[in-house]
This record gives C-alpha cells, sequence and structure tokens, in this order.
C-alpha cells in the first residue's frame, strides 16, 4: 500500500524549497506550538491585572489586554507565515 499522498503537495514543495523531503513535517508543528504559546501568553495577559490587583495602572488597562494580546498573536502569526513564505 502507497504512503498517503496530499493533493497538491507537489505544488507546496514547488513554494518551499528550503522543506526538501520529510522536513515539510515541521510546519504543523511550528504552528501547533505557536498557537498553544499564543493561547498561554493570552492566559497569562489576562490574569496579571486579577494577580497584581493592587497597581492602579494595570486595573486601568484590564479591559484592553484581549484585544492587545489578540492584535499581538495575529501580527506574530502573520509574521511567522512571512518568514515561511520568504525564507
Amino acid at each position: 500500500m502507497d504512503a498517503l499522498q496530499l493533493k497538491g503537495i507537489d505544488k507546496l514543495r514547488e513554494k518551499l524549497p528550503d522543506y526538501p523531503g520529510r522536513k515539510i513535517a515541521i510546519l504543523p508543528l511550528v504552528a501547533a506550538i505557536g498557537g498553544l504559546l499564543g493561547y498561554i501568553f493570552l492566559i497569562i495577559l489576562d490574569a496579571i491585572p486579577r494577580v497584581f490587583g493592587d497597581i492602579a495602572f494595570l486595573v486601568t488597562i484590564e479591559p484592553f489586554t484581549p484585544i492587545v494580546g489578540s492584535i499581538l498573536i495575529a501580527v506574530l502569526a502573520l509574521w511567522m507565515i512571512w518568514g515561511v513564505w520568504n525564507k
């Protein structure tokens, strides 16, 4: 039985010459680790103002931390995608 072949894998390998053979499996791994770290970052960013409630600045910015965290993660994700396609 032949190994499972994905449709379009040859086209993807044309676009990513720096990832020959099985090295292309690194891409989903990097994406999964990046997603996990992103969620951990959002949880920490959400918890910091509650843990340090006596710091007025953190209490003031607490409503904006989810928005700022999401924007930071979106920018980092786009930067990672740009890095893969321009490597």
